[in-house]
């Protein structure tokens, strides 16, 4: 590989879309996308240091930095037809380590995920966002458009996205799948009108989880929550989906039964 990897690159262009539609990437999601460990660092040593497409801020934690995308950056990926974002992310003026390891594992699954044959497309809500704009009420950590024959059809299907690292108030966990089954009052705003929220329009929820405790927690609030289409929810750990890939890995429904990723 040349010192300078062109900005044309397939796998360059991939590491500048991925920062710029989830606000930022480490190294280890970088190497995912490369395969080893010094490709990345290569591509990193390009992109920040000699290009300038990419810079990094200080997390405080491990990784110890981030890599957001730059303006140069944007040019790239806007010339390339990529750029899909509203905004730029702004560093550690716009960094929040709570969301660190979850924003981290939302891109583990989505490189995994990618590689499914019946996989078309998937949008962030940076990218949602930029899209439709500010929709009110719950939303996935991302959106998969997939497709699927149907009776000979090829037709298009859409998925949520949701990655659970730990196991969330019960309460707020049959929310979540009522919200997926028909329009749900989720509270009042600060001006005390009614909120509802509404994702019935999604063929499949996959729960992506850290381990089988959250999915556990999970399947009770399908059940408890009564909603009609349980079958809708599909259950599986990210290292499960990060050994074995998304065709092989081993996904469950709220029963235990083994069901596909999207089926």
């Amino acid at each position: 590989m040349d010192k300078k990897i062109k900005e044309t690159t397939e796998t360059g262009l991939k590491i500048l879309q991925i920062t710029a539609e989830h606000g930022y990437i480490t190294a280890k999601e970088i190497e995912q996308i490369t395969g080893t460990e010094r490709s990345a660092f290569k591509y990193i040593n390009t992109m920040n240091d000699v290009e300038g497409y990419l810079e990094y801020f200080m997390t405080g934690l491990k990784p110890m930095k981030a890599f957001y995308l730059t303006r140069k950056g944007a040019d790239v990926l806007s010339r390339a037809g990529c750029f899909r974002v509203a905004s730029l992310f702004k560093g550690s003026c716009d960094f929040g380590g709570s969301e660190f390891f979850h924003n981290r594992a939302i891109i583990q699954a989505r490189l995994c995920i990618e590689k499914h044959p019946s996989f078309a497309d998937i949008e962030t809500p940076r990218v949602l966002l930029a899209r439709v704009g500010d929709v009110a009420g719950l939303k996935p950590d991302a959106e998969i458009k997939y497709s699927d024959k149907i009776g000979g059809e090829t037709r298009e299907f859409r998925a949520a996205l949701e990655v659970e690292l730990h196991p969330k108030w019960h309460k707020r966990n049959i929310l979540k799948m009522k919200v997926y089954d028909r329009k749900t009052r989720i509270g009042k705003d600060n001006n005390g009108y009614e909120r509802f929220s509404d994702l019935s329009y999604i063929d499949n929820v996959i729960w992506v989880c850290n381990d089988q405790v959250t999915i556990d927690a999970l399947c009770r609030a399908v059940k408890e929550s009564r909603v009609m289409e349980t079958s809708k929810h599909h259950f599986l750990t990210l290292s499960e989906l990060l050994e074995k890939g998304p065709v092989d890995c081993s996904v469950m429904n709220y029963l235990g039964c083994e069901c596909g990723l999207f089926s």
